[in-house]
């Protein structure tokens, strides 16, 4: 009897000490997610601020798509969109005409850009194309968002 009662001690024993040391691997990978997402959220924050002291200096970018001009800020542009950033060269001007781009739905993005919503009752489907088109970079959270219904302008 008294064997068994040490044999299942010494289990328990065992059982404890793994469990220590699960607690501990778990506590160090929560840690390391933490730190990552810390470091991403700074980097979106990072992102953010730029994109605020582009909105306050005078837009220096135009944007022609056939007979309609939009009047954009360079930056904010550049660091959103990898079709603007490849196209764009030193001038303030940006002729995307040939990319058949509706107008409607470049409306939609460049409101997106700006405000980080859609307008309510518009398609979604162009700002998509129009996005997908011009492929716009979306964070973790706006895509979270945008799968999750929460874009629309209330």
């Amino acid at each position: 009897m008294k064997q068994q009662n040490k044999s299942v001690m010494s289990e328990i024993r065992k059982i404890r000490e793994d469990n220590d040391y699960f607690n501990e691997e778990i506590n160090e990978r929560i840690e390391q997610l933490q730190m990552k997402k810390i470091h991403k959220l700074e980097k979106e924050n990072f992102k953010f601020k730029e994109q605020l002291s582009a909105m306050k200096s005078v837009p220096d970018l135009k944007i022609i798509n056939g007979k309609d001009s939009y009047n954009v800020h360079k930056e904010l542009f550049k660091n959103r969109s990898r079709v603007i950033a490849d196209l764009l060269n030193s001038k303030n001007e940006l002729d995307i005409t040939d990319l058949h781009i509706e107008d409607s739905g470049l409306k939609i993005v460049i409101h997106y850009v700006y405000t980080g919503s859609i307008p309510k009752n518009v398609h979604i489907k162009e700002f998509e194309n129009v996005a997908n088109l011009l492929q716009i970079e979306f964070s973790f959270q706006e895509l979270r968002d945008l799968q999750n219904g929460y874009h629309y302008y209330y």
